[in-house]
């Protein structure tokens, strides 16, 4: 044992000593999860309003659950990692545990309702949607773990490492052009199908809500399993969720297609799951989470990818980033310590701390290998230097961002200002058109005038108002002339307002000459209305009493 690990134990024993004997006014907090390298700032949070005992050995090795036992006797809290099971027989051994965490969303390794009927309160991330908008790392591993079992990257790698070379033996499956099914559209599966599109994917969804993205289809869980070449896996656990993809669904499934979960292995029946590999109906399976991590050692999953290569596993890893881990576990001792002071859940009500507000806090503190900073094991002076960089990379995109704003902004202007010349072209046009219409009518309506004048001469005519043979010749042929002009006129019009002379109603006769003083009689299908005597006998009376002769429309 060395020098480092000898006083580790030592410390840890002193942590415990103080436990057991207690300390005035303080909480006492059993933490299995690691903090003095992974957020600092949650530790002395913690230690500054209770007494702390860290035991990193169970979240790294799995500790013998007696010690477990042992250690949660004389604890206020417990704070665990998913690799720890907190169940019955732990909580009737800490009869003084007032409140279970931990910094995931997912709380399955926790008895919830055991711990309900205790009184024992649990605080997990669930439910703090502003902090959790900020973490995208379990969404990228699972693009990570897709794009390794459809590339076989696994053998490849292994390959490689066994000294061949031979690129042939690992021909995969390209994503573009094929179909991804996403299961559960949530945080994370709203940025899977963004993703997905990028790439050339065409995207089908299934989800408990109705869906409204672009470009994404939503379809039942059968039709999207028995569609898709991918499916990726982002729901909740549930009663519902629970066992969802079982030997029915995997029967279902498109032949060859590759299936992903990062969200909880309890979703997957993996019985079922390996019968599905060993058939062949399922090419390939990547994963982040197994059934009962607790006790992993155990899994049939993990006995299966030690003999076939076509199953990728890592170890939740999904959240272990730098910034998610600082950022999850500074916000959990904030909750922790505000339910033990108030017996209140403390919410997210602003967004995550400033990571190099952060970084500036530690630059003066002496770090040694194990106390890094967040950003890929630089110093803290270097993270500085690479957030300097960054923010001056962000500030060009951002000016590059403006300008093509100001671009689009007159962009829209210019198309405003062509639609308004648009719009005044088409308004005179509508009033040319109304224009026009009106003087067709005007016109229509003078015609009518004319014709209406030209039946009273006519009526006159037939009533016996001419004096004599002539007038009634010379007022004939007048009239005659008048109404060819007439219909000359009557035509041009009908041309002009796109109208044929019948939708006038103009139907006239000719009129012919008869013996001498006879008018002659109208035509049988003339509108006029006929003489109840002879003409010969009207125009005798009428050219003994007086003489009446036929005027021209223009002097009447």
């Amino acid at each position: 044992m060395g020098d480092t690990e000898r006083l580790q134990e030592e410390l840890l024993d002193a942590e415990r000593q103080v436990i057991a004997e207690g300390s005035i006014g303080k909480a006492r907090v059993l933490c299995y999860c690691e903090l003095s390298s992974a957020a600092p700032r949650a530790l002395e949070q913690l230690r500054g309003s209770a007494s702390v005992v860290l035991d990193y050995r169970a979240a790294r090795d799995g500790e013998a659950r007696a010690d477990l036992l042992e250690a949660a006797e004389h604890a206020d809290a417990l704070w665990v990692p998913p690799t720890v099971l907190v169940d019955e027989e732990l909580m009737r051994r800490a009869p003084r545990l007032k409140v279970i965490c931990s910094a995931t969303v997912g709380t399955d390794h926790i008895d919830v309702e055991a711990a309900q009927e205790r009184g024992i309160a649990v605080l997990s991330l669930r439910d703090d949607d502003e902090l959790l908008r900020s973490f995208s790392a379990t969404g990228e591993l699972a693009w990570l773990l897709t794009l390794a079992v459809c590339r076989h990257l696994r053998p490849a790698a292994a390959s490689v490492q066994e000294g061949n070379w031979q690129g042939e033996m690992f021909r995969g499956m390209q994503l573009s052009g094929k179909t991804i099914g996403i299961v559960g559209v949530g945080r994370l599966g709203t940025a899977a199908c963004k993703l997905a599109k990028a790439l050339g994917m065409k995207v089908i969804a299934t989800d408990a809500q109705p869906l409204s993205l672009h470009r994404v289809q939503q379809v039942t869980l059968e039709e999207l399993v028995a569609a898709a070449d991918v499916v990726q896996i982002h729901v909740e656990l549930t009663a519902d969720t629970r066992s969802m993809f079982d030997t029915r669904i995997f029967g279902l499934m498109k032949r060859g297609a590759v299936l992903v979960n990062t969200s909880s292995g309890a979703v997957i029946d993996e019985d079922a799951l390996i019968r599905a590999l060993r058939s062949g109906q399922l090419a390939g399976f990547g994963c982040d989470v197994v059934c009962d991590e607790w006790r992993h050692e155990s899994s049939q999953l993990l006995q299966y990818s030690k003999q076939y290569d076509n199953v990728v596993i890592t170890p939740h890893i999904g959240d272990s980033t730098g910034y998610t881990a600082y950022e999850a576990r500074t916000f959990m001792a904030r909750k922790v310590m505000h339910w033990l002071q108030t017996g209140e859940v403390l919410e997210m009500r602003e967004g995550p701390s400033s990571l190099a507000a952060e970084l500036r806090a530690l630059q003066d503190q002496q770090l040694d290998e194990n106390t890094l900073d967040i950003l890929g094991g630089l110093s803290g002076v270097q993270a500085l230097e690479r957030l300097a960089e960054q923010a001056s990379e962000l500030q060009n995109e951002l000016h590059e961002e403006k300008l093509a704003r100001v671009t689009a902004q007159k962009r829209a202007l210019a198309l405003e200002a062509e639609m308004e010349a648009m719009r005044e072209e088409a308004e005179l046009v509508r009033k040319s058109r109304q224009a026009s219409s009106s003087a067709a009518a005007e016109m229509e309506r003078g015609l009518r005038e004319e014709i209406t004048r030209y039946r009273e001469a006519l009526q006159d005519a037939v009533d016996g108002r001419i004096s004599s043979e002539r007038s009634m010749k010379d007022n004939t042929a007048f009239a005659v002339m008048e109404f060819q002009e007439l219909q000359m006129q009557l035509m041009s019009a009908a041309r002009h307002a796109e109208m044929s002379a019948s939708q006038l109603g103009v139907r006239l006769a000719g009129m012919r000459e008869d013996e001498p003083g006879r008018a002659s009689p109208v035509g049988t299908r003339s509108p006029l209305r006929p003489s109840a005597r002879p003409a010969s006998a009207v125009l005798a009376r009428k050219t003994s009493s007086q003489g009446t002769h036929l005027r021209p429309s223009s002097a009447r």
